[in-house]
């Protein structure tokens, strides 16, 4: 069955070029601060602060952003 549902897909992407492409949207918290050499952009931005964002799967372009600065 999975190498069917394999087939499938590739057979799609074949086709239409692409299977899943466009914008792809993510949130959550932050949760960890491996190191903040007190000269990033975040820098001191606290545990548990929500950030938002988006890729495009095509470009690779995207942002992600706390609601207060916004980092291409």
């Amino acid at each position: 069955m999975r190498i069917l549902q394999i087939s499938l897909v590739l057979s799609i992407t074949f086709l239409t070029g692409s299977v899943y492409a466009g914008t792809i949207n993510f949130s959550g918290q932050l949760d960890l601060i491996e190191l903040d050499s007190g000269s990033g952009v975040y820098s001191g931005v606290p545990i548990g602060t929500v950030f938002f964002g988006s890729i495009d799967d095509q470009t690779a372009n995207g942002s992600i952003s706390d609601g207060i600065t916004l980092t291409p």
